[in-house]
């Protein structure tokens, strides 16, 4: 499954969240990208804070429901599984890839790789530890099978 796909299927609560987990930076260079402009503000209007921001939020989750982007889609859910680094890990350690508390610069094709059985203990093992949504997420997201 593309990553385009997996953002797809989130609610816009939970695009929200994973959106939020990207550094500023990240955030703003994806607006410039996809040409998304802070609104004038209104001279006559009190903005609540942030509301431009969600606003443009809401406009980059528009534009992945309907492009495939899936640059811009793996970006969000790489930086969101970066704080999840304790997930990274244990999913690396199943695999037995060397890593530094999550993060590798070995080749992690292994994910894919997995027979059906191997991926349920895999899901079973990590969901026993972590959040299941993150866990499903980030299996698919590796492409597990059957994940």
């Amino acid at each position: 499954m593309m990553s385009t796909e997996l953002i797809r299927e989130l609610t816009a609560d939970k695009f929200k969240d994973i959106f939020s987990h990207s550094p500023k930076q990240v955030r703003e260079t994806i607006f410039t990208r996809l040409a998304i402009r802070k609104k004038p503000t209104s001279t006559t209007k009190f903005t609540k804070p942030g509301e431009k921001n969600e606003e443009r939020m809401r406009e980059v989750h528009a534009h992945l429901m309907d492009n495939k982007d899936d640059d811009v889609a793996d970006e969000l859910l790489r930086n969101y599984f970066l704080k999840r680094r304790d997930l990274l890990a244990d999913a690396l350690d199943f695999l037995k890839i060397p890593h530094d508390h999550g993060l590798t610069d070995h080749e992690v094709d292994g994910f894919e790789k997995l027979s059906v059985s191997d991926a349920k203990k895999l899901s079973d093992q990590l969901a026993a530890k972590h959040d299941p949504f993150d866990v499903k997420l980030y299996l698919k997201f590796m492409k597990v099978p059957q994940a």
